[in-house]
């Protein structure tokens, strides 16, 4: 019969924070570290199960010490991931959550903390940080990037900090091209992406949001179908993890894009151009 008063796994665990050891983080060339809990990271991310398992070989000096001299451009994207991984949250600054448009200055801390959980394996923290993206950039919530010509070093950056062929990447080179053809072009110039000449799948990024959004009626299909007829489900396919069950975004979807009760409307997918012409 079971024990309520001692369910399956408790004890364990509760040894095992009796016994915590905390693990020290450096980053970049900062002498002084961030202490994290052991347990917390090992459960976290297999790289830093893997890390903490062979720390000796890892380039590290002494136990319990997790080196990351190569982050330095990344403090502060790190101290969101250390919050989140305490958390599970983002800062409220980072968020829409807290009724107020998140500030421009947004979109280059959302790409670094995507692209830092992309090396260390948090997908759970990189789909938290693509919803809030993907909100923002969405209808009017939030304007295009490059709202000025001089947002173009800015936009260079995030192209090419962001991986080749990945979801992040789709999203800013989309967001890109809209800032170039949406609105009266946004603020952006072609000349304004010199800067990011060689960037690796730059070119093949670019020509498919341009397809997409000529396809599509300059617009993308990721909230709502074609013509706004009905939601989408497109905006998964920006996700790298499973589908969150329930995230704050999803509240407000339906004030968003409230679904037409008209027969012959159906949740359709990115690939979709939606209903027949009559």
């Amino acid at each position: 019969m079971p024990d309520c008063y001692d369910p399956t796994g408790v004890a364990p665990l509760m040894k095992q924070l009796k016994s915590q050891r905390l693990i020290k983080i450096l980053i970049g060339d900062a002498t002084e570290a961030y202490l994290m809990s052991e347990t917390l990271l090992t459960n976290a991310s297999e790289y830093f199960a893997k890390a903490i398992r062979h720390e000796t070989s890892m380039g590290n000096t002494e136990p319990g010490v997790l080196s990351f001299p190569d982050d330095g451009d990344y403090k502060g994207a790190w101290e969101v991931l250390l919050f989140w991984l305490m958390t599970k949250s983002l800062p409220l600054e980072l968020t829409s959550q807290h009724g107020e448009i998140p500030d421009v200055d947004c979109y280059e801390p959302w790409t670094r903390i995507w692209v830092l959980a992309d090396k260390y394996l948090l997908p759970e923290l990189q789909d938290a940080v693509m919803l809030e993206m993907l909100y923002f950039f969405e209808g009017e919530l939030g304007s295009f990037l490059a709202a000025s010509p001089s947002d173009g070093e800015l936009v260079n950056r995030l192209l090419r900090i962001s991986p080749v062929d990945s979801p992040l990447r789709r999203l800013i080179a989309e967001e890109v091209v809209r800032s170039l053809y949406g609105y009266g072009g946004g603020g952006l110039r072609f000349q304004d992406l010199l800067d990011s000449d060689g960037t690796t799948g730059l070119s093949a990024s670019l020509v498919v949001a341009c397809h997409d959004y000529m396809l599509n009626g300059k617009s993308y299909l990721r909230w709502r179908g074609y013509g706004g007829a009905s939601q989408s489900t497109a905006w998964k396919e920006y996700l790298v993890g499973d589908v969150p069950t329930k995230h704050w975004v999803s509240e407000h979807l339906p004030e968003l894009y409230p679904a037409q009760e008209e027969e012959g409307y159906e949740e359709v997918g990115y690939e979709q151009e939606g209903q027949e012409d009559e």
